[in-house]
């Protein structure tokens, strides 16, 4: 008989440090850059912050597989496949580079 793999544990991203600071300090950095700077951010760096708050949290969409061998499902909240801020998915795109 095949041996089941191990328990998925999903990452809990709204737990850590970073994810706290910006969540708590974006609005305020967003409106401080459009009174200050003489040219706007530019777009892909709100994406990128917006994108990283969203980054593995089950309230903002997820898939779920299931397996008919077994009948076991499993949940898996959607990526930012973010390059910069989120460090789990520059950590996989990096892995999966070499």
């Amino acid at each position: 008989m095949a041996r089941l793999a191990p328990a998925y544990p999903p990452r809990k991203p709204t737990e850590t440090v970073l994810y706290g600071l910006v969540r708590e300090t974006l609005e305020t950095f967003l409106a401080h850059a459009r009174e200050t700077y003489s040219a706007p951010l530019p777009r892909y760096v709100e994406r990128e912050f917006r994108g990283y708050l969203r980054c593995g949290v089950f309230g903002h969409g997820f898939t779920r597989c299931h397996c008919d061998t077994c009948g076991r499902d499993l949940l898996v909240a959607f990526a930012c496949k973010g390059r910069g801020l989120c460090l789990s998915c520059a950590g996989r795109r990096m892995k999966n580079a070499s």
